[in-house]
């Protein structure tokens, strides 16, 4: 019981669906024929609709009659252009776009008339172009068309590689920056502890304090770029010069000056 319902209503939704097409498949129309040389093209043509006249929650409805309208548009352009002697091959495909369309919009749509029509039109312009010229250019366009996406392909694969390039240094620079992080917080703890709370603070600040030792100084200011010496009765004085007007002098083993920028602390 359960399954019979099921059926009965998916036969509704069926007829409620084709309902909805069916008074613009009662359309009127008419059949004329097109004679061309000793070629006969029957043209079917729907009355052209009036979407205004179409209730707008009938969607399907306006889409399908707007579709015919331009299949049919189409259709007689491509007619006044084979009486002209102009190219058609643009507008066959516009026509089997709208074709498409019609289908998708309603499966049970006949479109056969239109397909025979829109196939005479395409026999006619094979005739009268030169297709193998055709061919060539459409095959000149897609050999281009492959070599440029070979192109893209290999740039696309160079910036993969590229891209795993950068994170792979960032990644490394990220675990270098922690490791040094890491060092230098060792160092500062060490600092601390060997120096003491002031002095150890100032080395880690990059700061020299009277009374440190060159020891001290070397971690807190670096190696200088020259240094000099001299011995007296009073003891030995050692200078260490890391610019012109930054320099420190030791006396005996303890600084005594700190000289920066023009100006001596004491």
């Amino acid at each position: 019981m359960k399954h019979f319902f099921i059926l009965l209503f998916a036969c509704f939704v069926s007829l409620a669906a084709r309902g909805q097409f069916m008074h613009v498949h009662a359309l009127r129309y008419r059949v004329d024929t097109f004679h061309f040389h000793n070629l006969s093209v029957p043209k079917q043509r729907y009355e052209q609709r009036d979407l205004n006249s179409i209730p707008d929650k009938n969607t399907q409805e306006r889409i399908l009659a707007a579709n015919i309208g331009y299949l049919q548009s189409a259709l007689d352009q491509m007619n006044r252009y084979i009486i002209e002697g102009k190219d058609v091959f643009h507008n066959l495909e516009a026509g089997e776009g709208h074709i498409r369309d019609i289908r998708n919009t309603d499966p049970t749509f006949d479109c056969t008339l239109y397909e025979n029509e829109l196939y005479a039109y395409k026999k006619i312009a094979d005739t009268r172009y030169d297709v193998a010229d055709k061919l060539k250019q459409k095959e000149a366009g897609e050999q281009a068309a492959y070599l440029q996406a070979e192109e893209a392909e290999k740039q696309r694969q160079k910036d993969e590689l590229e891209a795993m390039a950068v994170a792979w240094q960032q990644h490394a620079d990220s675990v270098e920056a922690a490791l040094v992080a890491q060092q230098v917080k060792k160092e500062h703890t060490q600092n601390l502890k060997k120096y003491g709370a002031v002095n150890g603070k100032a080395i880690n600040n990059g700061k020299v304090l009277l009374g440190m030792t060159p020891a001290m100084c070397t971690l807190a200011w670096g190696q200088p770029f020259s240094r000099s010496k001299s011995t007296t009765a009073k003891g030995v004085t050692e200078k260490w010069f890391y610019t012109r007007e930054q320099f420190l002098v030791f006396t005996n083993g303890r600084v005594t000056t700190i000289h920066e920028g023009g100006l001596v602390k004491y």
